[in-house]
């Protein structure tokens, strides 16, 4: 990973590489600020926001990927500053995504889909090993766990007049 603190000078010197893949150049000055020095025949150089996106993979391990935003051409319309301050303020909305969706993970997804993978076949949910299967009990135990102390979801003290 080649860093450098970016300015106008530094960047106009940057060689351009002789092989088929972009040099890419990250800002030791602003999180997330990247520059690609295309090679020979195009000689273009531009900048880029970039940062990595965490996923658990089906083996439960958890796995990052780099994600890049094209964000224009060095000496283009937009000076260094411009930019930088653009990233400064977009780089939290880029790392977390699109919200909006319900793809995203939440704590009461998790356990909906616990609920109808795992309490409702009565089998521990695990990717490896051999199947255990649970107690009735034994479930019921985990999702009422699951409901009160992670969801805070409990029954009201009136209605509960078991003890």
């Amino acid at each position: 990973m080649k860093t450098i603190k970016f300015t106008p000078a530094k960047l106009a010197g940057l060689k351009h590489p002789t092989g088929t893949h972009p040099e890419k150049w990250f800002d030791a000055g602003c999180e997330g600020l990247a520059i690609f020095v295309q090679p020979e025949p195009s000689l273009k150089k531009s900048y880029y926001a970039h940062w990595s996106k965490a996923t658990i993979g089906k083996d439960g391990k958890k796995k990052t990927s780099g994600r890049y935003k094209y964000l224009g051409r060095f000496g283009g319309v937009k000076n260094l500053e411009a930019i930088k301050a653009y990233v400064v303020v977009n780089l939290p909305i880029w790392k977390a995504g699109n919200i909006t969706t319900n793809s995203v993970k939440t704590v009461r997804s998790l356990r909906a889909e616990y609920k109808n993978a795992g309490a409702a076949t009565g089998f521990r949910v695990k990717a490896k090993g051999t199947k255990i299967k649970y107690k009735k009990k034994t479930s019921d135990g985990y999702m009422g766990l699951l409901d009160t102390y992670v969801l805070a979801n409990t029954v009201k003290e009136s209605t509960n007049s078991s003890f």
